[in-house]
């Protein structure tokens, strides 16, 4: 792939590739939490309205390289964002 002459992407701190991170994710429906984890594994959490001992919101953040990540809370839109 190849990027327009003198393109560089903007290098993040942690504390900000993790606030936008929580910032999509309540853009999308789905409530973040207090400490979002960025090491790239699986991640669930206790979501509003789910059963005793449920984990329906998830997510998976890389802040390695370039930062990127996945989300989702099953009750809370029913699929994988």
């Amino acid at each position: 792939m190849s990027r327009a002459p003198g393109f560089s992407p903007a290098k993040l701190s942690l504390s900000e590739v993790k606030e936008q991170f929580a910032r999509e994710m309540r853009a999308h429906g789905v409530p973040s939490i207090d400490e979002i984890v960025a090491d790239g594994r699986l991640h669930r959490y206790r979501v509003e309205g789910d059963k005793a001992g449920k984990r329906n919101g998830w997510y998976v953040l890389h802040a390695d390289g370039v930062p990127a990540g996945m989300f989702g809370s099953f009750p809370m839109t029913g699929k994988r964002i």
